[in-house]
């Protein structure tokens, strides 16, 4: 029998974790369903190496532009892969140099039983991605917030609005990436 690697699942750290929980740099960008885009202007102390300016126009009456923030790839100048979910995800968590091919799928992030949602105690911070039938990572990936009644609270890049981070819900209802059911803890080597 192989002998499996040892992994761990990846969180974003505990300061930044700390500085998206917090409600004062977040500016509504749709009100129903509630979608937030993270302003620029309060990222003094998001402790990210390479960020960027985004203007982009609320879809709430009065709101106006929204000074917004793109997270840009670190770990390759100039890539190809700036202001997209992974981009985001490994800044937060401190991991330019784990390619998304040392991702594996872990624990699902909900479950179903008896056509009810149940929640599998998920820390707030976990790294959770949707993942192809190989278990190989595919889709989307996000920063798990909490679960509710309707939906998972994630924060984001490059799904509300085009490569900005946002915070939003991911409801058990739709399909792919738009669906929380399909979410897992990604794993990484440890």
């Amino acid at each position: 029998m192989p002998v499996q690697a040892a992994t761990q699942e990846l969180a974003a750290t505990s300061e930044n974790l700390n500085f998206l929980g917090s409600q004062g740099q977040w500016a509504q960008y749709r009100a129903s369903p509630l979608q937030e885009l993270l302003l620029y202007s309060s990222t003094s102390n998001f402790n990210v190496v390479s960020k960027k300016l985004v203007n982009v126009k609320s879809k709430v009456k009065g709101v106006g532009a929204i000074g917004a923030v793109k997270i840009n790839e670190i770990s390759k100048p100039k890539s190809q892969y700036d202001g997209q979910c992974v981009a985001f995800v490994k800044a937060v968590s401190k991991t330019p140099n784990i390619g998304t091919s040392s991702w594996t799928k872990g624990r699902p992030v909900v479950t179903k039983k008896n056509g009810k949602p149940v929640f599998n105690n998920i820390p707030a911070g976990t790294i959770i991605a949707t993942f192809n039938s190989k278990g190989k990572y595919y889709g989307h990936t996000a920063i798990f917030g909490d679960c509710t009644s309707t939906g998972i609270n994630v924060w984001d890049q490059n799904y509300i609005y085009s490569k900005v981070v946002g915070r939003h819900s991911i409801p058990f209802t739709g399909s792919g990436v738009n669906n929380a059911y399909n979410y897992y803890v990604v794993n990484v080597p440890a």
